[in-house]
């Protein structure tokens, strides 16, 4: 008898009922923040609330808009509802905005440079890529720190440090380490991932 098949309808409904109850507090407390921490730096914020099945036909609106000049989606919006086109929608979503409003850096565009370690759109170099926020946020910080030295040429400056990265997403953490490796050779990078339905690391 395995007692794990048994648990999971029950464990199940009360995932299902937790994150009914939460109603998305987690994106709307992130995009509470934003806006204060926008209005602090002068730029116009404007949250715009879609349901669900208008998700896409708002996206591609804002991307046609010159009004708008950057798009932040706050996710999950879907969780790890799969799209049509392969990966989850919330996939589908972030390769949707486009690349001249991605002011997270998360579509396929911003990521495939990310990982191939190309800064700029560019073949002549005029605009730099978006990189995401969190990962650059971390470098500058181990750059305050004095581990991330600018002193040694480039794809070097961490090289010979270790490494570990514990988060619970995936498109964090991935962005995360390969800004890292890319930096460097990185002498030893552990990635801890958290299942926030259990007590268990993965």
């Amino acid at each position: 008898m395995n007692a794990a098949t048994i648990a999971e309808p029950f464990s199940l409904a009360v995932r299902q009922y937790i994150e009914q109850d939460m109603g998305g507090v987690g994106p709307k407390l992130y995009a509470e923040w934003t806006g204060k921490a926008c209005a602090r730096d002068g730029i116009r914020y404007e949250l715009r609330e879609v349901p669900k099945d208008e998700l896409l036909e708002a996206l591609e609106k804002a991307n046609k808009d010159s009004d708008v000049h950057g798009i932040l989606v706050y996710y999950p919006c879907f969780g790890a509802f799969p799209s049509f086109f392969g990966g989850t929608m919330d996939d589908f979503l972030r390769n949707s905005i486009s690349i001249k409003k991605d002011v997270e850096g998360l579509c396929q565009f911003y990521r495939g440079n990310l990982y191939r370690n190309i800064r700029y759109v560019d073949d002549e170099k005029t605009q730099k890529c978006v990189l995401p926020c969190t990962p650059l946020a971390i470098v500058k910080i181990l750059e305050h720190l004095g581990v991330y030295d600018k002193t040694k040429p480039t794809g070097d400056h961490l090289s010979g440090v270790n490494i570990t990265v514990a988060n619970r997403s995936d498109i964090v953490t991935a962005n995360v380490s390969y800004s890292f490796t890319c930096r460097g050779r990185v002498r030893c990078l552990d990635t801890i991932e958290f299942d926030l339905h259990s007590n268990w690391l993965l």
